[in-house]
């Protein structure tokens, strides 16, 4: 499964929001050495209740906007 994410790093606070476009993410970390990417992997993770290692960015790397792809028999 593919999910559409977007990421605001530098937030005062974290969370994840669902939205028809996918989620939203705010999260403290800084969008540098892939601090945010760590951190967005981690939110989300916990958002969803399923492990860390079952999530992974399948494009976006270095942008706000990310393809994050969950394996469809967790959901």
């Amino acid at each position: 499964m593919l999910l559409t994410v977007k990421v605001s790093p530098n937030s005062t606070a974290e969370k994840v929001l669902e939205s028809e476009n996918g989620y939203m993410i705010y999260t403290h970390s800084k969008a540098q050495a892939g601090e945010a990417n760590v951190k967005v992997i981690e939110l989300l993770a916990k958002h969803i209740d399923i492990a860390k290692s079952l999530i992974s960015i399948k494009s976006g790397h270095k942008s706000r906007y990310k393809i994050i792809e969950i394996p469809d028999n967790v959901l």
